[in-house]
């Protein structure tokens, strides 16, 4: 039985390196883990030529809840979406609101960037993450207005994949889940979990009992947003798979140089391949259980990697892990890519 949601990881959960974050502040710009505000605070007025996207009272709030099997990359999507909001153009800031998110988003940036190491996964328990992100959203140019400036607050849950097929009815995890603007699915076609993950099919009835009655549903579907994201889209098999479908564009990162990458509008196609290639038939469960329990037009996919592509290399040579022995590190900087844009759908007002 899982026990009550917690604040955060304990110290020893992720190697302590958050002394190296001023070596890498430079890499990936200000990363904004130290100085955040204690409380959400009512933000500054913005400067004239922005228009105002949250009310006047404070930021929009929003709870999003992580949901995938054990080893899908949710602790590392956390940690990357700090530095996705750095490296956006034009960036976002990102801010713990309290002490144990603060020391999350501390420890372990300075661990995947600083030490290039992986974060250590969400063993047990389940934990909620406070931060506030303030950017800009793309706007309509209207006489001097570039964008839309947006501040928005959001509780974040993050727990071990083992807990979406052992936690109690009696969880605390199902209530918060329950209560979620949002959700993020993560589809990792190459994990062993997912070759036989019915556990999807018993997570949404699960919340769609706790849902029922809320008036929302109608259909009896969940009131939910969902971004699916492939997950792990880096690895060598699944861009293969694009290239083999004919789903590879090349986009041109900041430093000039063209990157593979799936369109946002060949996504949700992506999806459907990966699951058509499935062994057991498990990719057409997930599929279902997917267009079974959301309303289509509150689904969107996204092919996603919390760490990018090795760019020191050839074309052929992009995989940014390399093997030491049964452990695997980073081979250069992360350039996280679609990990900040679920999070901005995400948050859109419904």
């Amino acid at each position: 039985m899982t026990g009550p949601a917690q604040n955060g990881p304990t110290h020893n959960e992720f190697s302590g390196h958050a002394r190296e974050v001023f070596q890498f502040q430079n890499l990936v710009g200000p990363l904004n883990v130290f100085n955040a505000p204690a409380a959400r605070a009512t933000p500054r007025r913005p400067r004239f030529f922005f228009k105002r996207a949250a009310s006047e009272s404070g930021p929009v709030h929003r709870r999003i809840g992580l949901w995938g099997p054990a080893a899908s990359g949710k602790t590392c999507f956390l940690t990357a979406l700090n530095v996705a909001a750095a490296q956006a153009s034009p960036p976002w800031a990102m801010a713990g609101t309290t002490d144990s998110s603060r020391e999350f988003l501390t420890r372990a940036t300075a661990t995947m960037v600083g030490s290039r190491s992986f974060p250590g996964g969400t063993s047990t328990g389940t934990y909620l993450y406070d931060w506030l992100l303030t950017g800009e959203l793309p706007g309509r140019r209207l006489l001097r207005r570039t964008g839309v400036r947006s501040e928005f607050s959001l509780t974040i849950m993050d727990a071990a994949g083992e807990n979406f097929v052992s936690a109690s009815p009696r969880s605390e995890m199902w209530p918060y889940l329950a209560s979620c603007d949002g959700l993020v699915y993560f589809f990792d076609p190459l994990s062993p979990c997912a070759a036989s993950d019915h556990t999807v099919l018993w997570t949404l009835d699960r919340l769609e009992a706790m849902c029922r009655h809320n008036p929302g549903t109608g259909d009896r579907r969940l009131p939910h947003k969902l971004a699916v994201c492939i997950a792990k889209a880096d690895k060598p098999e699944i861009m293969a798979a694009a290239r083999r479908h004919g789903l590879v564009k090349f986009v041109v990162d900041p430093t000039g140089r063209p990157l593979p990458a799936v369109h946002p509008d060949d996504a949700e196609r992506f999806f459907d391949l990966l699951c058509d290639s499935m062994a057991n038939g498990s990719g057409e469960l997930i599929r279902h259980a997917i267009r079974r329990y959301f309303r289509p037009e509150r689904v969107r996919y996204f092919a996603t990697s919390s760490i990018g592509f090795y760019q020191d290399s050839t074309p052929d040579d992009l995989y940014n892990v390399v093997r030491d022995g049964t452990s695997a590190r980073l081979r250069g900087p992360i350039r996280p890519f679609n990990v900040l844009e679920p999070i901005l759908w995400l948050q859109a007002p419904k």
